[in-house]
């Protein structure tokens, strides 16, 4: 598990983007984890399911940035805007040419983990932690880019 060091602030007055303020900024270190689906099993005649401990451990390091970043401030009860933009580091095998375009951005990650699926690990490990609940996620605004070491920045907003 990568050393935890986040980088957490709060903005607080007029945002660039109209009819935006209050924002909440902070980053995950490490490769970033797509939500599991869920595993189930059958058990004297009862359905059982339970997730995956990878994704409850990154959900949980979520979790972990998110509350360093809300010390000391109310969580959001109101309608957010989520920008979260992935890093992924090249794997070690990969050409000194090849690496040099990947994070030059002529090469995309269009490869594992999904944006989606990492899209749900951070807001479920924003939850009741940043804002009340997920359904309060108005607009989202996510990409997934090549960079030297591997996290991920989120940006939350209020949207008045």
């Amino acid at each position: 598990m990568p050393a935890i060091a986040t980088i957490a602030t709060l903005t607080v007055g007029r945002n660039t983007s109209p009819n935006v303020s209050d924002t909440i900024t902070f980053s995950v270190p490490g490769a970033p984890r797509g939500k599991a689906r869920p595993s189930a099993r059958a058990f004297m005649g009862k359905v059982q399911r339970f997730k995956d401990s990878k994704t409850v451990a990154y959900e949980s390091l979520v979790r972990l940035a998110a509350s360093e970043a809300m010390e000391g401030h109310d969580r959001i009860d109101d309608p957010v805007f989520v920008e979260i933009e992935v890093f992924i580091e090249p794997v070690a095998s990969t050409t000194r040419s090849r690496y040099a375009q990947m994070i030059a951005g002529r090469i995309m990650p269009t490869k594992a983990p999904d944006l989606d699926n990492i899209i749900k690990s951070i807001l479920d490990g924003c939850n009741g932690v940043v804002f009340r609940d997920d359904v309060l996620v108005m607009k989202i605004s996510a990409s997934k880019v090549y960079a030297a070491r591997s996290r991920v920045d989120v940006k939350v907003s209020r949207i008045f």
